[in-house]
This record gives structure tokens, C-alpha cells and sequence, in this order.
């Protein structure tokens, strides 16, 4: 954190792992982020499964041993630096997740967001969809705004709202109106996303974080889903599994934002950002 008497407004945690890749994607970042006394950037990694740059700008976070693959790492991680960014004292007025594969620039990102005033989220609002909370997994994609899924409101409409005329529906209707789905809403895909403070605060705030957590850890990688995607029963050794798939941070932080903030004011600001299409290759010596 700043220790030159500057203020923190901005933190922004970078989700990161232990290979030779993501090592020389840190390395890059280091080289080409621009300095700000306002700015604190952390590389946030596994407290259990650290690599050779572990040091000052690297965020140790505790998650399960057994969670530090591609299917809930990320995920993990990414609550796990928003409790702790919300917990700082004094707390930051932004705060950030990002991708250790994207470009950004902490000042200007900082210059943008001093601009907005009162609860507010930015990024990348381009896609919409859908979360079923048992699964836990997005469904109902679309980058034409929530209109598939009025669109499947009206189909079961016509077909005669029952149940039984639910299930006669082409099978990219029918995903639209599994039971308990949530949304739907937009998100703000990667490559950054950032909050003010009291938003990042009522997200953290939400009971479902930790029992979600418990459910993702403990209890859906035993469990048999019917998919809401495709209404088939996904057994737990089954490749199309959930607990097999990525849990999507930004997708399940959207389905959040929705319940924490959708009876408040909320701004959305549309970012640009890019995303490296080929990251660099490890830099000689690296070590994992």
C-alpha cells in the first residue's frame, strides 16, 4: 500500500497462479503498468501454491488446497481479495479485480473513476445472462440485452404457461425458463472490473458469498444437476459436470450485484480495455 504519506483510492487485485505462464504475464504487467502514489497493484495467488515472484505486490489468499485448479481458483480468489479490500483501514474509495492476461492503466482507470459520484460498477457491460444458483452455472448468454429471454417469457406465454407446455419448447427457449433461475442481468466480463466502495461492501455483505463458497467446495462436486441448459442429469465423474467447468467469477458477481444493489441507485460505466490475444513466453530462469 501507499507509504509515501499518499491516500489509496484505488486497489486493484490481479487473480494470478503458479506457472511459468502466468509468471511471465506478472513480470510483463510489472514492466508496463504506469505508477501511481494512489494506486496500489496486488498479485492475488493461492497462499498454498505461491510462485518465485512471492513478494511485496503478491497477495497471499487462504482457499482450500484441493481449489487451486482452473475450475475454482479464480473464483475463490477473487472473494477472497474483496473481503479483504473491503476489511482495509482506511478502506480504498475503488476496488478492483483483474486478469493477469489484460492491459490497463492504473491512472487512467483512477482519472475515470473519480468522475462518477454515489454507487456505481465499470467495465465491460457487452453480455447478459442468467444464474442458477444450484448448479452454478450461467445460462441464457446473450449480447442483445435481456431480450432472449423476453422473448422465451413470451413463447411459454403462447404455448400455455403450464409446465408440460414449458417442456414442448425448443431446447434454447426451455434454458431460459428453468425453475429458480436468477436475472437477468448484465455483467462485467473481464479483462477488469471495478466498484465503488459501498457497492464492494454490500456484495461481500451477502450471506450467500460464504454459503455459495461451501456449496462450490464441499457440496456440488458430489451432487448429480439436472442441467438447466439442457434438462439432462450431469453425475459427478460426467465431463459436462459443474463442478468440472469453470466457476465464472464475473458472471456469478453479476447475479451478486443484482441482489445487493438492484432496489439502489447504481451507475454502470462502460469501459474499453483489450486483452492479449497470445501471452508472452516464460522469461529465462522463471521458476514455478
Amino acid at each position: 500500500m501507499p507509504t509515501d504519506g499518499a491516500v489509496l483510492e484505488l486497489l486493484v487485485g490481479v487473480m494470478s497462479y503458479a506457472s511459468p505462464l502466468a509468471f511471465a504475464r506478472r513480470e510483463l504487467l510489472r514492466s508496463m503498468l504506469r505508477p501511481d502514489p494512489a494506486v496500489a497493484v496486488r498479485f492475488v495467488l493461492a497462499r498454498s501454491a505461491l510462485d518465485a515472484d512471492a513478494g511485496a505486490d503478491v497477495l497471499p489468499i487462504a482457499i482450500a488446497p484441493n481449489c487451486t485448479g482452473r475450475s475454482l481458483g479464480t473464483y475463490l480468489l477473487n472473494n477472497g481479495f474483496f473481503r479483504y479490500a473491503v476489511a482495509l483501514r482506511p478502506a480504498p474509495r475503488f476496488i478492483a479485480r483483474a486478469d493477469d492476461d489484460a492491459f490497463f492503466d492504473p491512472p487512467t482507470v483512477l482519472a475515470e473513476l473519480r468522475l462518477l459520484d454515489g454507487g456505481f460498477a465499470y467495465g465491460q457491460f457487452k453480455e447478459w445472462q442468467m444464474w442458477d444458483p444450484g448448479s452454478m452455472m450461467g445460462v441464457c448468454w446473450s449480447n442483445t440485452g435481456a431480450e432472449r429471454w423476453y422473448k422465451a417469457r413470451q413463447s411459454l406465454s403462447g404455448a400455455g404457461g403450464t409446465e408440460s407446455s414449458r417442456a414442448a419448447l425448443p431446447r434454447h427457449v426451455r434454458e431460459c425458463l428453468a425453475p429458480g433461475l436468477e436475472g437477468p442481468f448484465v455483467f462485467a466480463k473481464g479483462p477488469l472490473v471495478a466498484y465503488s466502495l459501498d457497492v464492494a461492501a454490500a456484495i461481500v455483505a451477502l450471506p450467500r458469498l460464504a454459503s455459495d463458497e461451501a456449496r462450490a467446495v464441499y457440496t456440488r462436486p458430489t451432487r448429480t444437476f439436472v442441467s438447466p441448459i439442457n434438462g439432462k442429469a450431469l453425475r459427478p465423474h460426467s465431463r459436462l459436470h459443474p463442478s468440472a467447468l469453470p466457476l465464472y467469477d464475473d458472471v456469478y458477481f453479476g447475479a451478486l450485484l443484482q441482489r445487493a444493489m438492484g432496489a439502489r441507485d447504481l451507475t454502470l460505466l462502460q469501459a474499453n480495455m483489450d486483452e492479449w490475444v497470445k501471452p508472452p513466453a516464460a522469461p529465462a530462469g522463471a521458476r514455478t
